[in-house]
């Protein structure tokens, strides 16, 4: 007031006043920095007024998803997934989809972002608008729909099982059966002809064995064979060793086993079993089935197939119940024992058992001086000055002349003299005799071998 010059209210400058503060300040004299981040101040307040797109106390964000525009208003009209532009909503679809508002697939033959790659399928197969992956026709398969389905499938996938007959063909498309000559029907399995007649004209009569024939074929007249027939007209079955439609499967039966010609049953010989007939009878059973009990005894094993005893070693009979004859052993006993001295002989395998007093292999040797009994173990018990040994068998001591006792301690009595004291003086008048010769020994006055001459 006292020099005329302007003091302005927030938000303006100048010398009269008269502008408005630029877009990067406000408030008194414009002073305040205006810190909206993508939008405007308000001169005065300093309130940010974001640009499209943005939203916030400072325009620093984008607009929450599915919104656009001024102050992040209008809603986003994209589908299928399209994202919008926050400021003029215009829709960025993702792969597979276009249009304004992502609402159309890509057209045919075509996929991919913007519905730019092309489809790279065959036989009037597409391709998926989004991965490109193709989406064959029916009748086709593979990664780009080049394969047919294989023999016997048809149709979406390839998933349809073909249900055409006597030889025809099938359409890998539509599974319909195309039927060769002489066939009719939706899977070609009627004949065309009467029972028992073929050709053309269905003129010829079939030369099949009935019994033994599943058809005749109504064109050439080939006998189709019954499980288990075979040969032209059927009439002889399958060949040795194959069975089953056609003869063509091989029998697996072993050890000379019949196989069935329908089915290769096998039906095995005497002493074997199993659904192959490889396996022998169980241990102890013989014969037709393994049904048969073995009689064998003292571990003798006996023939599945007959069920003869084979007998253990040192047994014989028929049913291997009786020990081998004295002086054999062995298998069926046909060896001859070396024992010597009444030993005993092992009738499995000659094993000679000696009797007391011997020993050796063959019981040939007496037991040495100073040994007896069974195998020579014991030692003698003898007073070893008045016994050179003992009985080999009994072991009772042996005394020299003119010792007697169990053990050959005591002298021979008055009178006696000899081995084991056995023997009596005959000496006369008062007379002794040495106890180990027995000589008299004459009494005074007496003479001669029997002290009886003066």
């Amino acid at each position: 007031p006292y020099n005329g010059v302007c003091q302005c209210a927030p938000g303006f400058m100048g010398t009269k006043c008269e502008q408005q503060c630029d877009p990067q300040h406000y408030g008194q004299d414009c002073s305040e920095k205006c810190k909206c981040v993508n939008g405007t101040c308000h001169h005065v307040s300093g309130q940010c007024h974001c640009n499209p797109g943005y939203t916030g106390p400072l325009c620093e964000k984008s607009c929450p998803k599915g919104t656009h525009g001024d102050e992040c208003r209008n809603e986003c009209s994209c589908q299928n997934g399209g994202l919008c532009n926050p400021v003029t909503g215009e829709c960025n679809c993702p792969p597979g989809w276009q249009g304004e508002v992502c609402a159309n697939r890509c057209p045919s033959g075509f996929w991919g972002k913007n519905c730019e790659e092309a489809c790279e399928c065959f036989n009037q197969a597409d391709c998926h608008h989004i991965s490109g992956e193709c989406k064959c026709k029916p009748g086709y398969r593979g990664d780009k729909c080049i394969e047919r389905c294989p023999a016997g499938k048809w149709g979406l996938d390839c998933e349809g099982e073909c249900k055409c007959q006597r030889g025809s063909d099938c359409s890998h498309v539509d599974g319909s059966c195309k039927c060769q000559n002489g066939w009719k029907g939706e899977d070609c399995s009627e004949r065309v002809c009467p029972d028992g007649f073929y050709g053309p004209n269905c003129s010829k009569p079939c030369d099949c064995d009935i019994n033994n024939t599943l058809v005749c074929h109504p064109w050439t007249g080939q006998c189709e064979c019954a499980v288990g027939w075979d040969g032209i007209q059927c009439a002889r079955p399958c060949p040795l060793y194959t069975f089953g439609l056609g003869c063509r499967n091989v029998c697996t039966c072993q050890n000379n086993a019949q196989c069935l010609p329908n089915n290769g049953t096998c039906i095995c010989a005497q002493g074997y079993r199993g659904d192959n007939c490889s396996e022998t009878c169980s241990q102890g059973f013989y014969g037709e089935d393994c049904s048969q009990r073995c009689q064998c005894m003292n571990g003798a094993t006996c023939a599945p197939d007959t069920g003869r005893c084979i007998c253990a070693p040192g047994w014989i009979g028929q049913r291997c119940d009786r020990p081998c004859n004295e002086n054999f052993f062995g298998k069926n006993c046909t060896e001859t024992c070396k024992c010597k001295n009444n030993a005993i002989c092992d009738s499995q395998n000659g094993t000679c058992v000696c009797a007391p007093g011997f020993h050796g292999e063959h019981c040939e040797e007496r037991c040495e001086p100073g040994s007896w009994g069974r195998n020579c173990r014991q030692t003698c018990d003898c007073n070893p000055d008045h016994s050179p040994t003992c009985h080999p068998v009994t072991g009772q001591c042996i005394c020299l002349p003119s010792f007697k006792g169990l053990k050959c301690d005591s002298k021979c009595d008055w009178g006696q003299w000899g081995l084991d004291c056995s023997q009596r003086c005959n000496c006369l008048n008062n007379a002794s005799c040495t106890q180990y010769k027995g000589e008299c020994e004459c009494a005074q006055g007496w003479t001669g071998p029997h002290c009886v001459d003066i």
